[in-house]
C-alpha cells in the first residue's frame, strides 16, 4: 500500500496499514524470527542483482540507485507512527470510525486507532516510502521471506521511478475519497504480488518456461485467478504466504470483516486485476495501464469495465439544507462497490438472525457511485446520510432492499412511521431508538437515499411532509449533482494546488 495515501480502513485501510508497502501475508513468519542465513548485510548486498532480475522478468528496469536501509521493529514502527501522524490526526480517525459505526460497517464500540496499531505491529515487515525515496526492510525477517519480500518492496521504488507513486494516488485523497485510493493500491500492490511471486517462481526454476515468463501466462492459473468472484478472493490468501493453524489468532484475524478484507483488497483483488490486464498482453500493454489507472473499485472488481468498456464512475454532491444548520460535519468520503459489498457481508451475513434474502455480491453490482457524509450534534447524536447511483433502476431497488434488510437487523426497535410518499419513489420511514431518531430509505429511479439520525417529531396527519426527515429528503433530491470523471479530476486538481500553495505560504512564515 502506498504511503500517504490510503483511508484508514483501506478504505479499511489507513491508518497505519495506508503506510504498509509489505503485503499482509509476507509478515506472517514468528513474532520473533530466528537469525537470518545469510546474514542481512548480505542480503542488502544481494538488492542490486534483485533489482536486475525483477528487471528482466518484469520487463521494467530501475532508472536510478534505490536508497535502502535495515531497521529493527521497533524503528520500523516508529517510523511508520511518524509518517501516519503527518496525514491523519487522532480526531480524523476517531470521525472515520464512528461514520462507518453509523452506517453499520463497523462495530459501535470499536477501538478504531488501537486496532489499527496493533494490525501494524502484527503485520510490519517493511515499506517503501515514496516521499523519503527510501526501501526500508525489516531485519530479523525468516531467510525464506527475505528475499520475496525485498522483490515486492525494490518493485515499489521501481514503480516509483517510472510512474510516480504518489502522483498516480493523487488528485484524489484517501479522505475525500477511500474508492479512488483502494482502487489505485490495488494496481500497485496487485503489480507487486505479481512480481513477488514470478520472483518466487523464477528462483524455483519454475520459470521462465517456453513462451511463459509470468505467472499471468500460466493458462490454467491465469484462468482460476481472473475467474474468482469477491466471495471467492479469500480463498487467495493461502497463496500468499503461510497458512499457520497453530498460531494463535492475532489482530488480523480478531479485525471486523469490513476491516480485514479491505486490508487484503489490494493484494488479492489488485493480482487478479493485474492478471488480467496482463494475460494474453505484453508487459508494455500492462505499464500503458498506469498512464490512465483504474478510478474505482468497480473498475478493478470487473476488469472488463475497465480493459474492454470503460465504465467510469458518476460524482455526487449534495445538500441536506436546514436540518444540518446546527450540526457540524465530519466526514464526507465515497464508499464504492467494494466497501459497499463489505458492509452488506458484515451487515446480511454477520450481524442479525436467520438467513438473509438479498445478496451482498449481487446487491452492489450494479454501483455508479455514492457519497456518504456525517454530522455530529452537541449531545453526540449522529445523522448520516449516503446517496448512491445505480446503473439501472433494477440495480438500484436491490440495493435498497438490501439496505432495509440490514436496517431491520441493526435495529431490533425499528417502528414503521407515517410516510410523505413522492409519485414514482419507493418509500420507507422508521424510528428507533425508542422513537427518538429516524431512518428513511428511499429509491428514486436508479438513485437511494439511506437517510439516518434526524430527530422524531410526530406530525398531524396529513402533515407528515413537514416533518424535518422529508425536508432533509426533498433538499437532498433537488440539490444533488451529478459529475463526470473529468469535471471531478479537474476541480480536485484546483484543491490540490489551493493547499500546496497554502502549505507552502505557511512554510516560508515559520521563523
Amino acid at each position: 500500500m502506498p504511503p500517504r495515501t490510503r483511508t484508514l480502513t483501506a478504505r479499511a485501510s489507513a491508518l497505519a496499514l495506508a503506510t504498509l508497502i509489505a503485503s499482509p501475508a509476507l509478515a506472517k513468519g514468528p513474532k520473533t524470527p530466528p537469525p537470518d542465513k545469510p546474514p542481512t548485510a548480505r542480503l542488502l548486498k544481494e538488492a542490486d542483482a534483485i533489482v536486475v532480475d525483477i528487471g528482466t522478468s518484469r520487463g521494467l528496469e530501475a532508472t536510478g540507485a534505490i536508497k535502502k536501509g535495515l531497521y529493527d521493529e521497533a524503528q520500523l514502527r516508529e517510523r511508520l507512527l511518524s509518517m501516519i501522524s503527518e496525514q491523519y490526526t487522532d480526531a480524523e480517525i476517531a470521525d472515520e470510525a464512528i461514520a462507518l459505526g453509523a452506517i453499520g460497517a463497523l462495530p459501535k464500540d470499536l477501538n478504531y486507532k488501537k486496532l489499527m496499531l496493533d494490525l501494524l505491529t502484527e503485520q510490519i515487515a517493511g515499506f517503501y516510502d515514496p516521499k523519503a525515496k527510501e526501501l526500508f526492510i525489516m531485519k530479523g525477517l525468516p531467510e525464506s521471506l527475505q528475499r520475496p519480500t525485498m522483490a515486492h518492496e525494490l518493485f515499489h521504488a521501481i514503480q516509483d521511478q517510472r510512474f510516480d507513486i504518489e502522483s498516480l494516488q493523487g488528485p484524489f485523497t484517501g479522505k475525500e475519497n477511500s474508492d479512488f485510493s483502494l482502487a489505485r493500491s490495488a494496481l500497485i500492490e496487485g503489480d507487486a504480488t505479481l512480481v513477488m511471486l514470478d520472483f518466487s517462481l523464477y528462483e524455483s526454476k519454475t520459470l521462465p518456461d517456453g513462451n511463459q515468463t509470468s505467472m499471468a501466462d500460466m493458462t490454467l492459473l491465469a484462468s482460476i485467478l481472473t475467474n474468482m468472484s469477491m466471495d471467492d478472493l479469500g480463498a487467495m490468501e493461502k497463496m500468499l504466504g503461510d497458512d499457520d493453524s497453530a498460531k494463535p489468532p492475532g489482530a488480523l484475524d480478531a479485525a471486523p470483516l469490513f476491516i480485514k478484507e479491505s486490508l487484503m483488497f489490494p493484494y488479492l483483488a489488485g493480482l487478479r486485476f493485474v492478471v488480467s490486464a496482463r494475460a494474453g498482453r505484453t508487459w508494455g500493454e500492462l505499464d500503458a495501464v498506469y498512464a490512465d489507472a483504474p478510478v474505482s473499485t468497480e473498475q478493478i472488481l470487473h476488469p472488463e469495465r475497465f480493459l474492454e468498456e470503460r465504465d467510469d464512475p458518476v460524482f455526487l454532491s449534495y445538500s441536506l439544507g436546514p436540518v444540518v444548520k446546527n450540526l457540524t460535519p465530519f466526514y464526507d468520503n465515497v464508499m464504492g462497490e467494494y466497501q459497499l459489498y463489505l458492509l452488506l457481508k458484515e451487515g446480511l451475513l454477520v450481524r442479525g438472525e436467520g438467513a438473509a434474502t438479498s445478496s451482498p455480491l449481487e446487491s452492489t453490482a450494479g454501483w455508479d457511485g455514492d457519497r456518504l457524509r456525517s454530522w455530529r450534534a452537541k449531545d453526540g447524536a449522529i445523522l448520516t446520510a449516503h446517496v448512491s447511483e445505480w446503473d439501472s433502476e433494477l440495480d438500484a431497488k436491490e440495493w435498497a432492499k438490501a439496505m432495509r434488510e440490514v436496517a431491520a437487523r441493526r435495529h431490533a426497535d425499528l417502528a414503521v412511521a407515517p410516510t410523505a410518499r413522492v409519485e414514482g419513489a419507493d418509500t420507507s420511514r422508521h424510528t428507533h431508538t425508542g422513537g427518538a431518531r429516524e431512518l428513511l430509505i428511499e429509491q428514486r429511479g436508479s438513485t437511494v437515499l439511506y437517510l439516518d439520525g434526524v430527530p422524531h417529531a410526530k406530525m398531524p396527519a396529513g402533515q407528515e411532509f413537514n416533518a424535518a426527515i422529508f425536508q432533509a429528503r426533498d433538499t437532498v433530491f433537488s440539490t444533488l449533482k451529478r459529475d463526470d470523471l473529468a469535471t471531478a479530476l479537474a476541480a480536485a486538481k484546483v484543491r490540490r494546488a489551493a493547499e500546496k500553495k497554502a502549505e507552502e505560504a505557511k512554510a516560508k512564515a515559520k521563523p
